[in-house]
């Protein structure tokens, strides 16, 4: 309940998990209505955005919103911009996070939910060990909001290995993404959402515990099956120069 309002979980049981994933596929739907590539059922797929946008709002938790801009700027910058690097990705999610972090220690929100983050981070500070209190510590289940607290709780400074996983992810959809001149137009608006969707997952570990969600299931399966799709199209044609 959040101003004596329900927020909707669907089959999920947390509204975040549900608002994540309807924030990817109203970021899909988006992207391919306005890309142009995939105008098929265009009137059906309009309605179906209206209703999981509608989805959203029922959630009433602002990491779907979140999901669905972060994704939709950076898979629009693929597409319509061959330059993109990815330190214009990497740069681009960690100054959000940045602009967020400024918005709550100088009051620009009163939202009490999203100011309960800073009392987080900062008993991250005052309590945090070099190895972590490990995963049997109340401290690192699911009392915090941050995966960057919660793991760096868990784990010390051997948290970093866990968050190579997905920043070596993007790493590894920036790679191949030279490849997609040569594939057709709809598999570059599914890649191009994949990718923003995969940043815009750094952006929520800032805020959201996320361990275990079916959100990050369908994270790790969709962009190692982009990658290896990619991977295996680049490897059978050696000679095209591409990467």
């Amino acid at each position: 309940i959040r101003d004596d309002k329900l927020r909707a979980c669907g089959f999920f049981i947390s509204p975040l998990i549900q608002s994540t994933l309807l924030g990817l596929v109203s970021l899909y739907l988006l992207v391919s209505c306005l890309s142009g590539a995939e105008q098929k059922n265009l009137v059906f797929k309009c309605l179906l955005l209206a209703v999981n946008l509608y989805g959203i709002y029922l959630c009433r938790t602002r990491i779907g919103t979140f999901i669905l801009a972060i994704g939709l700027i950076l898979a629009f910058g693929l597409v319509f911009y061959d330059k993109l690097k990815y330190f214009h990705s990497f740069g681009f999610t960690f100054f959000l996070i940045f602009v967020t972090f400024f918005s709550l220690f100088f009051g620009l929100t009163s939202d009490p939910s999203a100011l309960g983050r800073i009392p987080q981070y900062l008993y991250l500070k005052e309590n945090f060990q070099f190895f972590g209190f490990g995963f049997g510590h109340p401290s690192t289940l699911t009392v915090f909001d941050s995966m960057f607290v919660s793991a760096a709780l868990a784990l010390g400074v051997f948290s970093a290995f866990y968050f190579i996983i997905p920043i070596g992810i993007c790493f590894n959809l920036d790679k191949i993404k030279g490849f997609l001149s040569k594939t057709n137009d709809d598999s570059k608006i599914r890649f191009a959402v994949i990718y923003g969707f995969s940043f815009s997952i750094l952006y929520m570990f800032a805020f959201q515990f996320t361990l275990g969600s079916a959100s990050m299931h369908l994270f790790y399966f969709l962009s190692f099956a982009v990658i290896l799709n990619l991977s295996k199209a680049r490897d059978s044609a050696p000679n095209t120069g591409l990467l």
